[in-house]
C-alpha cells in the first residue's frame, strides 16, 4: 500500500465524549461490576463469579471533587476494555477480524493494569505481566505482575564481566511504550490460545477457540465453558507452561508452578478476597498493597530447577555495549516526552483547575508532513488532589519550538484530554508507523484519519528487542534478548559485507 500524505481532520464516532479542556462534570464516577474466576480442578468450568462493586460516594463538600472517570460502553471495571457501540460481532469464520478485536480487547485490560499499578510495578508488567491465568484477565495481569518482580527482582550488580548502566530510580520508569504494550498484548494472545488448545482438544480449529474467547472477552474459565458442551475433564497440568511458552514468559517453568499454585482453593479465594478489595472502581493499588499481595503469592522460594542460571558467555561485550547505547537513547527520548506532557498537564490545569502529575507514558509518535512536524502522545496521569485514584487515560498533541531554547511550553500543546481505549480514533499518520495511539473522536489534529483493516492489524508482533527490552534488561534471564541483540548484530554485519563487495564489484 502506497504512503499518503498527513492532513488535519476530525475523528466521529458513534458515541462521541466531552472534549475537555472546557469544564468537565466533577461529580461523576464509572463503576460497573468486576469479576474474577477460577480454573480450579473439580470446578473449571464453572461460570464466573461476579461480584459488584459500588464505588464510595464523593462528599460534595470535599473541596475537590474526585474526576470522572473516562466512560465507555462494555467496561468490566470502570469503562476501559474497548466496545464500540452498535457493533456486530465478527462471525466466527473470520480470525482475523476476531483476532484484532481480542488483541485490543487485552491491550484495555493492560492500560488499565498501568493505571492502578505504581511506577515500581512496570517491570513486572511489560516482562511478565500476561492476562492468563485462575482469575479475571485484569487480575491476572496485575498478580503476573507482581509476583514475577517479588520473584525474579532485578538485580543492581548482574554476574557477568562487562559493566551495565544501573536502570536508574523509578523516576525513570515512566515511558512503556506503545510498541510493548501492543507486543503483550500479542503474547498474552497467544498464551490464552496456548493454553485453550490444551483444555479443549475437541476444538482443533483456532478459529474456534478465537470465536469463544471472544465471547468470554478473553477469560479463560468463561472461555472454557463457553466451548464444553458436556462434562470433560480437567485441563491437563501442561497447559499452563504451554502458555507461558507461546507468551515467550521469561521462565516457563516457573509461570506454570505459580499459576497451578494458585487454584488451590484456599490460595485462589484468599488472593481474589484480596484482589476485589483492592482494584475498586476509585482505588489505585498502593505500596503496601503491593507487598502484601507480594508476601502472598510468594510464601515459599521457587524449587531450584525451575530457575536455572543462564549462559552467560553470551553478554559479550558488544552486546553490552549495544544495551548501554540503547539505555542511553530510550533515556533522550523519554526527556522530550516528559518534557511536552508537563508542558500540556500546565495547559490542562489552566483551564479546568484540574492538577495531574504523569505516572506512565504509553506511547509517542512524530508525525512528518509536508509543512510540519508534532507529536501525538498517549499517557497515564494522576491526581493531584486525589492520589488513591487510579490513573487517568490521556491523548496530547504538540509542535515543537522552533526558538533558540527548544523547551516546550503550553502555547505549544494543540490538544490534551482525557479520553478511553478504543478500536477506533487511531489516525492515519500513526498507522502508517504501526504505532497504536489513541485519538480523542470530535476533535481536529494533525495525521488524518483512517480505518483500513490492512493497516490497523499490523504492527502487534514486535519481534526485535524494544527500548523496555534494554532498560529493564536482566542479566540473569533475558537471554532471548540477547539471542535478538546478536541475530539483529549478525544481520547488520552479513549487509554490510555485501555493500562492500558491492563496491569492489564496481
Amino acid at each position: 500500500m502506497g504512503r499518503r500524505r498527513t492532513k488535519t481532520t476530525t475523528t466521529t464516532d458513534p458515541t462521541p465524549t466531552d472534549s475537555p479542556p472546557p469544564k468537565i462534570d466533577q461529580d461523576k464516577a464509572a463503576a460497573s461490576p468486576s469479576g474474577s474466576s477460577c480454573i480450579s480442578s473439580d470446578r473449571f468450568v464453572a461460570q464466573r463469579k461476579t461480584a459488584a462493586l459500588s464505588p464510595p460516594s464523593s462528599s460534595s463538600s470535599h473541596p475537590h471533587p474526585p474526576p470522572p472517570r473516562p466512560e465507555g460502553p462494555g467496561a468490566q471495571a470502570w469503562g476501559w476494555t474497548p466496545k464500540r457501540g452498535g457493533e456486530q460481532a465478527p462471525a466466527a469464520a473470520d480470525p482475523g477480524a476476531l483476532t484484532f478485536r481480542l488483541l485490543n480487547l487485552i491491550r484495555g485490560y493492560l492500560l488499565e493494569a498501568l493505571s492502578r499499578l505504581p511506577a515500581a510495578c512496570a517491570r513486572g508488567l511489560l516482562v511478565a505481566g500476561h492476562c492468563y491465568g485462575p482469575f479475571s484477565p485484569l487480575h491476572n495481569i496485575i498478580v503476573n505482575s507482581i509476583w514475577y518482580d517479588a520473584a525474579f527482582p532485578l538485580s543492581r550488580r548482574p554476574p557477568i564481566p562487562f559493566p551495565l548502566d544501573p536502570p536508574g530510580d523509578d523516576e525513570e520508569f515512566f515511558e512503556v511504550s506503545a510498541d510493548s504494550i501492543a507486543r503483550l498484548a500479542h503474547r498474552s494472545l497467544q498464551g490464552l490460545l496456548a493454553y485453550l488448545r490444551h483444555a479443549c482438544p475437541h476444538l482443533d480449529d483456532d478459529a474456534l477457540l478465537l470465536w469463544h474467547l471472544h465471547l468470554a472477552r478473553a477469560d479463560l474459565a468463561a472461555a472454557i465453558a463457553s466451548a464444553s458442551t458436556a462434562a470433560t475433564t480437567p485441563p491437563p497440568p501442561q497447559s499452563f507452561l504451554a502458555a507461558a511458552q507461546a507468551a515467550h514468559h521469561p521462565v516457563p517453568p516457573a509461570m506454570a508452578f505459580f499459576a497451578s499454585h494458585l487454584q488451590d482453593p484456599k490460595v485462589h479465594d484468599h488472593v481474589q478476597r484480596f484482589l476485589l478489595l483492592s482494584t475498586t472502581a476509585t482505588r489505585m493499588l498502593s505500596a503496601p498493597d503491593i507487598a502484601r499481595l507480594s508476601a502472598m503469592l510468594l510464601p515459599l522460594p521457587l524449587p531450584n530447577h525451575l530457575s536455572p542460571p543462564p549462559p552467560f558467555d553470551l553478554i559479550t561485550a558488544r552486546v553490552a555495549r549495544e544495551i548501554r547505547r540503547n539505555r542511553k537513547t530510550s533515556r533522550k527520548s523519554q526527556l522530550i516526552s516528559r518534557q511536552i506532557i508537563q508542558a500540556a498537564l500546565r495547559k490542562y490545569a489552566q483551564n479546568t483547575s484540574l492538577h495531574y502529575h504523569l505516572h506512565f507514558i504509553c506511547g509517542t509518535n512524530i508525525l512528518f508532513g509536508c509543512h510540519y512536524l508534532c507529536y501525538h502522545i498517549n499517557f497515564l496521569a494522576c491526581s493531584n488532589q486525589h492520589p488513591h485514584l487510579p490513573a487517568l487515560y490521556f491523548f496530547v498533541e504538540a509542535f515543537p519550538p522552533y526558538d533558540d531554547d527548544d523547551i516546550f511550553t503550553e502555547e505549544h500543546i494543540t490538544i490534551c484530554c482525557p479520553l478511553t481505549p478504543s478500536t477506533v480514533g487511531w489516525c492515519e499518520g500513526c498507522l502508517e508507523s504501526r504505532k497504536k495511539i489513541d485519538h480523542p473522536v470530535g476533535k481536529k489534529h494533525q495525521g488524518g484519519f483512517d480505518h483500513e483493516k490492512d493497516e490497523i492489524e499490523e504492527g502487534w508482533n514486535c519481534r526485535g528487542p524494544l527500548h523496555v527490552d534494554y532498560i529493564f534488561f536482566d542479566a540473569e534471564r533475558d537471554i532471548a534478548t540477547v539471542s535478538l541483540i546478536l541475530a539483529e548484530k549478525r544481520a547488520l554485519d552479513s549487509d554490510s559485507d555485501s555493500d562492500q563487495g558491492s563496491v569492489r564489484e564496481l
